[in-house]
């Protein structure tokens, strides 16, 4: 399995499922990202979309 094959396999996380996970609401996500303190990547059509690794780091800095 080459790099390639490593990134196509890793789940990605639609907002509203980050939402759930963090138990906050959809516009607090949304200032979070815009005020860079946890911030979405995009996909190549710049939709938003976070990585398991970024929502548990983002819990372990919050201590949440």
């Amino acid at each position: 399995m080459n790099n390639i094959d490593l990134i196509r396999n890793v789940k990605k996380y639609k907002p509203r499922e980050v939402c759930r996970i963090l138990n906050i609401c959809y516009k607090t996500l949304y200032r979070y990202d815009k005020a860079d303190i946890f911030k979405a990547r995009r996909t190549s059509t710049n939709r938003r979309y976070y990585l398991k690794s970024d929502i548990e780091d983002f819990i372990q800095r919050n201590n949440m």
